[in-house]
């Protein structure tokens, strides 16, 4: 009764997040699985108060799927029963107050939605309502670069530029300066480096690990993405850069960015790909990017 977590314990118990084995032990020493953890995260954010876990086949499964539907895993992919390691658990716990939000259920209509939001906001990802930005002020900036020159994403506590006053509220609906996902702009972001927690790479969009033709690249990227921004007939475009061993390439190319873009039906090599070489290539449809980076280890 005087072990430190045991405030902790009777709290989440009260929330409904936790309940033990069901037969009044907790078991505080005791490792976690997969399913458990998923479980407890998905119950902190406001599931399963429709008596699915009573109604399922499978309490474990049915936690799994739930933790899955809001990306709770991220890129792990952890066995249901699996015990897990300390760094799996930090990276669910991260994930569920970064990659979802918290929500709050209808009874009479049986369905989950943004909490404080209203029912027409039916789980719809908004990042300044997440845990993670309402209750500790976190804020990430994704058009930094790496060693590499790959485009990465800066973690650390600041706050959002919403409209016209900075807030720090998660109030402002998704139409609101926000991305197409419900993400943060880079360019409203306000964090400064000694508030700075981490840098990560973001995930390629496509990556090459051998020579490759320009027509094939360019299949992958489609049409639009391989148009230059302000191209000869003024149409919307991307705007491309190149690294090679986090060195910016400094093109021959012409106004158009020619020497960038594969064409659409050139049989040449894709002057960035080869035997040998990482080539990745990072899509921003937002901001109307395209980074491609060449990295000889």
């Amino acid at each position: 009764a005087n072990d430190y977590y045991t405030g902790y314990i009777n709290l989440a118990t009260q929330l409904g997040i936790i309940g033990g084995y069901g037969d009044g032990r907790f078991g505080p020493n005791d490792t976690v699985t997969t399913a458990q953890a998923a479980l407890m995260l998905s119950r902190a954010l406001g599931y399963f108060k429709g008596n699915e876990i009573a109604q399922a086949t499978d309490w474990a499964l049915a936690s799994i799927a739930q933790a899955t539907k809001i990306n709770m895993f991220g890129n792990l992919n952890l066995p249901t029963n699996a015990e897990l390691a300390r760094d799996n658990v930090a990276e669910m716990v991260f994930n569920t107050i970064s990659k979802a939000v918290p929500v709050q259920y209808n009874e009479l209509l049986g369905v989950y939605y943004n909490e404080n939001q209203g029912i027409i906001y039916s789980l719809e990802f908004n990042y300044l309502q997440t845990l993670g930005y309402k209750n500790f002020d976190l804020v990430y900036r994704s058009n930094d670069r790496d060693m590499y020159g790959r485009p990465a994403t800066t973690w650390g506590v600041g706050r959002y530029n919403a409209g016209n006053s900075t807030t720090s509220s998660g109030t402002i609906t998704k139409t609101d300066n926000l991305t197409n996902e419900g993400g943060l702009l880079p360019s409203l972001v306000r964090l400064q480096e000694k508030d700075e927690i981490i840098t990560v790479p973001n995930a390629p969009t496509y990556v090459y690990t051998d020579k490759t033709k320009e027509k094939d690249v360019y299949k992958n990227l489609g049409k639009s993405v391989c148009t230059a921004y302000a191209n000869k007939n003024n149409d919307p475009g991307y705007e491309w850069t190149a690294f090679i061993n986090g060195k910016e390439v400094e093109t021959a190319a012409d106004s158009y960015g020619k020497a960038l873009i594969p064409g659409a039906n050139s049989s040449d090599i894709y002057r960035f790909t080869a035997k040998g070489t990482q080539t990745e290539i990072y899509i921003d449809d937002d901001e109307q990017t395209v980074d491609v980076i060449e990295i000889n280890y």
